[in-house]
């Protein structure tokens, strides 16, 4: 069977190789978590100023690696309702400039999100349902359908290469505590997690 290499302003994926242009795409790039932070939201890192600036850094079709959460990126924080700004703005600089996204979706523990560590039950169908453990409002979907919408609307941009669907995932439990400090009291049921 002879497959032909996809020739496509979208980043592919062909095997094990990734193609840009009709070219294998090997990139190179940074981990910037917090570019979608902005007035409105309530962000997670510092507000990057110029993102005009930020993007003309790097060499064309880099790779910028950025959290898109409800709970922080987009969501408003006196509306409490989906708001695209910060990321819309992060997705339109990177177009401009011809750089690259990886947006994550989620977090494993629910930083800077909804503050739900992602357990068993979580990855069994949790995700279906609105959780809000920080208790702000931020996080007024389901994530199903908050990465249903996040997919629809960026969907047709050249600047999105990837979907993270969560950051560091693990199906692990966590007894007496909450968020982040799962780290340190997870424990894997291996049998429950496959």
């Amino acid at each position: 069977v002879t497959t032909s290499i996809p020739n496509s302003p979208y980043v592919s994926a062909l095997g094990t190789n990734l193609y840009l242009n009709g070219s294998p795409y090997q990139f190179t790039g940074v981990n910037a978590y917090n570019l979608g932070s902005y007035t409105g939201n309530a962000g997670c890192g510092n507000q990057e100023s110029n993102l005009d600036t930020f993007f003309s850094h790097f060499r064309p079709n880099s790779m910028i690696r950025i959290w898109a959460f409800q709970g922080t990126i987009t969501t408003n924080t006196t509306t409490k309702q989906i708001d695209w700004t910060g990321l819309d703005r992060v997705v339109n600089a990177a177009q401009k400039d011809g750089d690259k996204l990886i947006l994550v979706l989620g977090d494993q523990a629910g930083n800077c999100d909804d503050g739900h560590w992602r357990d068993t039950s979580w990855y069994a169908g949790g995700y279906t349902k609105a959780i809000n453990d920080y208790g702000n409002g931020l996080t007024p979907i389901p994530y199903l359908d908050y990465v249903k919408l996040v997919v629809s609307r960026y969907k047709n941009s050249t600047a999105v290469a990837m979907w993270q669907p969560i950051n560091e995932p693990v199906v692990a439990e966590c007894s007496g505590a909450k968020g982040t400090a799962c780290y340190a009291k997870q424990v894997c049921d291996n049998e429950a997690a496959s």
